[in-house]
Order: C-alpha cells, then sequence, then structure tokens
C-alpha cells in the first residue's frame, strides 16, 4: 500500500518530460512543465477526482493531456487519500503536475482532508487564488470562467454567493462557465448535492452556459435546466466528470435531465470555446472506447442549443430531449439578472437567513448578549468561516431575535447546533429556539439536554388550549448536526391538521399532523441560551447559518428550493382547509392527547467512506495501520462511532476503534514478520447511537479498497 513520503510514482509521463526537459533545458522549461502551441479557439480539458500514489488510470489521463493543447482545469479531489503536500508531490506531480504551469485547479472534500486544504495550495500557489477562500474566475478568450468552492458555505447571502453574483455582474460575456466539485445534480452513488442551489441560481440569473462538476465518479451529460433540475432550453448544460483516475462508481438514479451516463471509462473532457458557442468531447484513455460529442449555443445568443450527437459506445444514454425554443429576451447578461422569469424568485418564499459571517448580530432584529457571553466566533464555524458562540456560566439567558417573521401560518427553520461537549446535570433541560406568537406567547420549542451521558433534542408545540405536545428525545453526538422544524397552524377552526415535522442532519424524527392551533401564528424567532438555564448547566455551544423560510425544503445552507408560486397567506401544503358545516366549534378546548407520537423515529444511515491502509519497517517486522472513514447523511463524517473489524492473511485478531470530529479512526497491527508480505482488515461493524450501519453503501473514493476490505502491503 501507498506509504506516504517514500514511495514515489515512476511513470511512462516521468519518462516523457525528462526527454522534454533534455531537449528543451537550454529554453529555461522546467522538468515538471509541457508546453503545447494552442491556435484558434481556446481550449479547456480535465476532470476531477484524479491522482493516487496506487493507481494507474491517473498517469493514462494525464498522458491524454500530453497531447491536447490549452487550459487544464481539474474538478477537486486532486490527490487522494488526504491531499497533503507530500501526495501533491509524489503522486499528482509526477503525472498531471507535469501541465501545472496552464492548470486552473479546484477544490475538493479529499483535498480538505488536510487541515484548511494547505497541500492543495502549497502546491498550486498563486494559481489556485486566495487560500481563505478557494474561488476566483478568470476570462479565456471570449468566456468568463468562474471556480467555486463546494467545501466551504454556499448559500444565498453568503460571501462566496455575494462574490459570485458580484463577479457575474462585473464580467456581462455572452458566454460563461463555471466549476466546482460536488455537482448539483448527478445519477451517480453522491446523486444530488443540494448545496450549490444558490450558486446555481445566480449562475442562471446571469445568463451562465455551462458548468463542470466531479465527486461522483462518473461521466454524465445534462440536458439545459434550471436551479429546481426541470428541463430549460435557456437554462445551464452540467457535466459530471470524475473520471481522472480514481475508481470509478455505479449509477444509483436516473437523474430527469440526464442524457449520457458512464461508468467504466477513464478520461477527459475537451471543450472548444468558440465566441458564442461551444463544442465538447470526452476522450477516453488508452484502450477503452466510449466518447461523447456535440455542439451548443451559448445561452445569451439567443438560440436554442444546437441537437447533441449520440455517444459512440459504452452504457446506452436516455433518450434525448427536443425542446423548442423558449423566450429569446429574459436573460440577457449585460443587464444583470432578469426579473421576468416564471418562477417566484427565491426572496418571496425566504423569511430571514444568516450564516453570522458579517462577524456580528447586526442582521438580527436584538440579541441578548449577557456581557459578551453571546458571540460571534471563528472557532465556533460549523459552515464558512464564522458562527455564534453561547458560553454558559451563569443561569442568564443568552440569545439574538428575529421579529421578520409576521403572523406566519406556516414556520420553517434551520439551524446547525453542536453541543462541544457542554456540561449539563443529567435530566437538565433548557430551550436553543423558540417561536412566538405577538411579543411573548411560545407556540414552537426545541429543548436541550443530557440524559445518561448522551445529548439528546425535542420539539414541542402548544394548541390552542395551551397544553405542550412533545415529541421523543432524540440522542445527538458531541458534533455539528443540522436541526430543521416545520410548524403548521391548522388552516380553520375545527380543521386540526396542523402540526411539526422535525428533521436531525435530514433524517424526519418526528410528524405531527392532527393539532388544533388554527389560531397560532409565528410573529417572532429567538436563537441560542433562550431559557431554563441552571446552575448544572456550564460550558459553551455553538450555532451557525440559520435560516427560515414558507415552505417545503430539507437540507444544508442553501438547499430551498424556489418556490414556484407566491406563498398565500395560508400554507399551501397538502393541509386544505375544511369546507365550512352547521357545527359551530365550541370554545371547549380540543381534549389534549398525552401520548408520544406514533412515529418510530427513523435512525440515521451510516457507511464506511474510505480505508486507506499503510506500512511501516522496523527492523525485521513491520506495522500496519489502516485509517476508516466513516459517512453519515450527506457523506459528512460521523464522530463517535466505534468500528469492529478483523484481522487476516497472514494475521488473525480483532480490532476496533472511535472516530474523532473528522468521522475518522485508525487501527494497528504491529510485529507482523517480514515474511508475510501483506494482510487483510475487513470491518464487520460500525456503531452508534441513533445510527445504523448500512453495509451496503460501503465505498471507497481512492479504489484501494471496496470500502470493507482492504489488503494492506509490507
Amino acid at each position: 500500500m501507498y506509504e506516504e513520503g517514500v514511495r514515489m510514482k515512476l511513470t511512462y509521463g516521468s519518462f516523457i518530460v525528462s526527454i522534454f526537459a533534455l531537449l528543451f533545458g537550454g529554453l529555461g522549461l522546467g522538468r515538471s512543465e509541457v508546453f503545447l502551441a494552442q491556435t484558434g479557439d481556446p481550449v479547456f480539458v480535465g476532470a476531477g477526482d484524479i491522482t493516487n500514489c496506487n493507481r494507474a488510470q491517473d498517469e493514462s489521463t494525464a498522458q491524454l493531456l500530453d497531447n491536447i493543447a490549452g487550459t487544464v482545469f481539474t474538478l477537486g479531489d486532486n490527490a487522494y487519500p488526504d491531499g497533503t503536500l507530500t501526495q501533491f508531490n509524489n503522486c499528482y506531480g509526477p503525472t498531471w503536475g507535469r501541465h501545472k504551469n496552464r492548470t486552473k485547479p479546484s477544490l475538493g472534500n479529499h483535498d480538505y482532508h488536510t487541515a484548511g486544504a494547505a497541500g492543495y495550495f502549497d502546491y498550486f500557489g498563486i494559481a489556485a487564488g486566495d487560500r481563505t477562500k478557494g474561488y476566483y474566475s478568470y476570462n479565456l478568450g471570449a468566456w468568463h470562467i468562474i471556480v467555486l468552492n463546494s467545501e466551504i458555505t454556499q448559500s444565498a447571502g453568503s460571501p462566496q454567493e455575494n462574490w459570485l453574483r458580484a463577479d457575474l455582474a462585473a464580467n456581462p460575456k455572452v458566454c460563461t462557465l463555471a466549476y466546482w466539485h460536488k455537482p448539483r445534480f448527478s445519477s451517480g452513488q453522491h446523486g444530488n448535492i443540494p448545496g450549490s442551489q444558490a450558486l446555481w441560481q445566480a449562475l442562471y440569473d446571469y445568463g451562465a452556459d455551462v458548468v463542470l462538476n466531479g465527486h461522483d465518479h462518473t461521466y454524465e451529460r445534462f440536458a439545459p435546466q434550471n436551479p429546481n433540475g426541470q428541463a430549460d432550453p435557456r437554462g445551464i448544460r452540467e457535466f459530471v466528470v470524475g473520471t481522472g483516475g480514481a475508481a470509478l462508481y455505479s449509477f444509483t438514479s436516473n437523474q430527469p435531465n440526464s442524457e449520457v451516463r458512464n461508468n467504466t471509462t477513464w478520461g477527459v473532457l475537451k471543450l472548444t470555446l468558440h465566441s458564442t458557442s461551444y463544442d465538447w468531447q470526452f476522450i477516453p484513455i488508452a484502450g477503452q472506447t466510449f466518447t461523447d460529442s456535440g455542439s451548443a449555443n451559448c445561452v445569451s445568443t439567443g438560440s436554442v442549443p444546437t441537437a447533441t450527437r449520440t455517444p459512440t459506445s459504452g452504457p446506452a444514454p436516455t433518450a434525448t430531449r427536443t425542446t423548442t425554443p423558449g423566450p429569446t429576451a429574459t436573460r440577457t447578461p449585460t443587464s444583470g439578472p432578469t426579473v421576468t422569469r416564471t418562477p417566484t424568485p427565491a426572496s418571496s418564499d425566504l423569511i430571514f437567513t444568516d450564516s453570522f459571517e458579517s462577524g456580528d448580530f447586526s442582521a438580527w432584529s436584538s440579541s441578548i448578549d449577557d456581557a459578551g457571553d453571546l458571540s460571534v466566533s471563528a472557532a465556533a464555524a460549523l459552515v464558512g468561516s464564522r458562527g455564534v458562540q453561547a458560553v454558559i456560566d451563569d443561569n442568564n439567558s443568552i440569545y439574538v431575535t428575529d421579529d421578520r417573521p409576521a403572523a406566519e401560518p406556516r414556520y420553517r427553520a434551520r439551524f446547525y447546533f453542536d453541543p462541544n461537549s457542554i456540561g449539563t446535570a443529567s435530566g437538565d433541560a433548557h430551550f436553543i429556539f423558540k417561536g412566538l406568537m405577538g411579543t411573548s406567547l411560545e407556540v414552537l420549542q426545541v429543548e436541550f439536554r443530557q440524559s445518561s451521558g448522551t445529548y439528546q433534542l425535542r420539539a414541542r408545540l402548544l394548541n390552542d388550549g395551551s397544553t405542550w405536545t412533545n415529541t421523543s428525545w432524540f440522542t445527538i453526538s458531541d458534533a455539528s448536526h443540522l436541526i430543521e422544524l416545520d410548524w403548521r397552524a391548522a388552516t380553520a377552526a375545527g380543521a386540526n391538521n396542523g402540526g411539526l415535522t422535525l428533521w436531525i442532519d435530514g433524517v424526519q424524527q418526528a410528524n405531527f399532523t392532527t393539532v388544533d392551533n388554527d389560531t397560532g401564528r409565528i410573529d417572532r424567532a429567538r436563537l441560542g441560551a433562550v431559557i431554563g438555564i441552571d446552575t448544572g448547566t456550564r460550558g459553551t455551544y455553538y450555532f451557525d447559518a440559520f435560516e427560515s423560510r414558507r415552505l417545503t425544503y430539507i437540507g444544508p445552507a442553501g438547499s430551498a428550493p424556489t418556490p414556484s408560486v407566491t406563498p398565500t397567506s395560508v400554507s399551501s401544503a397538502t393541509n386544505t382547509p375544511l369546507p365550512t358545516v352547521t357545527r359551530t366549534p365550541t370554545n371547549t378546548p380540543t381534549p389534549t392527547r398525552t401520548n408520544t407520537p406514533t412515529a418510530t423515529p427513523t435512525p440515521t444511515p451510516m457507511h464506511v467512506g474510505g480505508l486507506d491502509g499503510m506500512s511501516i519497517r522496523q527492523g525485521n517486522q513491520w506495522t500496519a495501520t489502516v485509517t476508516i472513514t466513516v459517512h453519515g447523511v450527506n457523506h459528512s463524517g460521523v464522530a463517535n462511532a466505534t468500528v469492529i473489524g478483523t484481522w487476516s492473511n497472514g494475521a488473525s485478531g480483532t480490532a476496533s476503534c472511535t472516530t474523532g470530529s473528522n468521522g475518522q479512526c485508525s487501527v494497528n497491527l504491529s510485529g507482523i514478520p517480514n515474511g508475510t508480505g501483506n494482510v487483510t482488515f475487513a470491518v464487520n461493524n460500525v456503531t452508534r447511537a441513533a445510527f445504523t450501519y448500512v453495509s451496503t453503501s460501503n465505498h471507497d473514493p481512492d479504489g484501494d479498497s471496496n470500502g470493507t476490505r482492504i489488503i494492506v502491503t509490507k
């Protein structure tokens, strides 16, 4: 297996580079630089999910670049498994690195396995842009090119989204292309990732033409579509090109606008960027035959994209849909965002959002900070670069208030919360969120406590009889969690169809649907240590990325869909008002049920998201080390998970470890005789409260294992 800092990648490409260096050394060309003359319109070529010292396909794709002039792009996950500077130098450097001088890179989640993606920024230097951002732009011929960062916050109003809109307004090109790592739409293993919804919206508003992504190790081409995934001849065409060298993934779905898919071929995507149009061609590595090519006009030319050619080989694509031209004057990049779209703008659904990147509470209506106990801090960042730090050092409430909701009959709230090892006496509970009617009547609450050594959350809502209905208590880990609530007032007196739904990390935990709360409304929200603090609770916890809306959405910041209609004063959900009947409701409160919700909480699924092995020789013995990554929702790391496995194939015994905050832990087997050339480690089980282990989802993005079993070589 790969031994970091010891094994260098020695390839055919390295030999070719040496020949170039001998031939052109007198001209001052470096050993790792290959220059090809380019004529005509600019060529833009690349892929994502690229290099690993244990694989050969990255050298094969690098050899394609050797013969293609132009600008090279990368779509993230440049150097597996952890994006260290050593891995960039030893794995990326001898392959794709020989084109470093003409490369415009982007970041992936594996690049961030090294804190701050330091290896990536140190290797690419100024070409990677500002290392505190990871996003930048440039012009290429007649095109404006934008590089974004899917590994930091992308929500509406975030620094990245604000920068993107300003950049688009300042660069009104006829043709625009953007690229980043995690795709908004994909039929692959990771599927649709809603985190970039706000970025798609901005690009769509300004008439962008092409988006390139990686992350799913497949090739997929989509028909032009809008940010909600609806076919739109004036929309953006997306390519997923995770075929740079890492092990390929399976397809787990067939997204509606997917035109061509292949998961058996490594290769690069070559784009030729004309002044008002572009050509594309997927080029396979030597020995493989699948390809895909076509041409399209840029959106702002007023012409519908031309018909595309079908691939010459590989899995049969879905039928290419022929679309009729849409309006020709609704997206003019020279005048900024268009305001005549059929869909209602997202802002009509949005009530309030603040990711605290401003560094203060200026976006909120008011705050109670108890001499600075509630503050914005970089240490509290759960997404982006800042978050809310709540220091509990007395019994005083500390919170921020939002007064923007106004008599809302339906209220959606979403925020990140991290207990951060706060100390709480067993059974003591206090409130971290409240929704109020008027200025003081509480109708919605989120309660937090520690019980038997575990952290727990529950939600509560008030009916018209002033009786609270509670969800069950749900256990959470000492890590960042996404909390989301959907509160609904009953649609009419006697309808008794009000309710509350609670999600934790995108998984529905509880759902009430028959609550008599037709008089309830949300006028105010509070976030923090709102009330109930006592002497048993001391320490610090964190919040981040608060957002409230009127309509339905699930997921991380920025994932709310644009509503198709303007919301009315009564929720447009499936709960429709009952017709008026002859029975007139009396003033007697509806008897309150004391039973807990009938819905059984669904455990959050988790799986192994990577196995990485290394060996260290020690005299006449050696040690094998395996690092296990455990993933949960959206492939985020799961902390405090216990991994249990077995050594075999020249070794024996069991081993276990518990994951840290990044979802990783390691097991070691020492004293292996030199006569034993390799050993095998297999994961038998992964356990953690409120999670369920789904072994069929195990995978390994760098392909040196199947996600369940890995062979470590001396």
